[in-house]
């Protein structure tokens, strides 16, 4: 595996996308609740998409 490979594999990233009132909070206290449950602390970026 290649060094790239490892990092990824240790350091997933994980996006979550979609329109307001589409569940989006009830995904994020979901992956909160499975991240507390394994010990992880995640780095959450939250924001909007711009489109030109």
């Amino acid at each position: 595996m290649r060094r790239s490979d490892q990092s990824a594999a240790k350091q997933p990233i994980i996006a979550v996308t979609g329109s307001s009132g589409a569940g989006l909070s009830t995904i994020r206290h979901a992956f909160k609740s499975i991240f507390e449950r394994l010990n992880i602390k995640p780095a959450n970026k939250w924001g909007q998409i711009r489109y030109s």
